[in-house]
């Protein structure tokens, strides 16, 4: 069941922590390689009116150190190879802001490295879940060191090559009555 974004409830509210996804890709033939982050928390409205008031002004903080591929010896050369040429003073964070909840688009600015970057990404809201799915360039950034130290760390199985595009997603549980 798919309920309209913009119907009116008697009342819509967050439930739990969002879970955050990414893939990034590696070789000249794309391959997708896909993650989480563990500890991923959201601030702002935990209830609203509908679906739309609920999400807007929603922040997340995402802490880099708890990066999840299911691979921890992975886990541990992104965080010290991408993650770590994070500028000191936002070492260990990513934040985002939903800035516009439109009929299916969320428009997000998403901090990371002392940069901010407005992503639009498509949303949805099915079976009690919000899903939001977008990408971003990690060039957009200033992630050339950590792109560069990701790839260099893990050449032979990148085959040299490290894509700057990565697709990024968010769910969460919703209650609406």
């Amino acid at each position: 069941m798919t309920l309209s974004l913009g119907a009116a409830h008697a009342d819509c509210s967050l439930k739990g922590e969002p879970k955050v996804s990414w893939v990034a890709f590696k070789t000249m033939k794309k391959v997708g390689v896909g993650g989480s982050f563990d500890k991923a928390t959201s601030e702002g409205n935990k209830s609203a009116k509908d679906i739309k008031a609920l999400l807007a002004n929603q922040k997340i903080s995402i802490d880099t150190g708890s990066v999840n591929t299911k691979n921890p010896a992975r886990d541990k050369k992104i965080v010290k190879h991408f993650f770590g040429a994070l500028k000191e003073s936002t070492k260990g964070m990513i934040t985002g802001q939903i800035k516009k909840v439109s009929k299916d688009t969320l428009t997000i600015d998403i901090f990371m490295n002392g940069k901010k970057q407005t992503v639009p990404m498509k949303y949805s809201f099915e079976k009690g879940m919000v899903k939001a799915d977008g990408h971003i360039d990690v060039l957009d950034f200033a992630l050339s060191d950590g792109l560069a130290q990701i790839n260099k760390a893990c050449y032979a199985l990148h085959e040299g090559k490290t894509w700057s595009h990565v697709e990024i997603s968010f769910e969460q549980k919703v209650t609406c009555k």
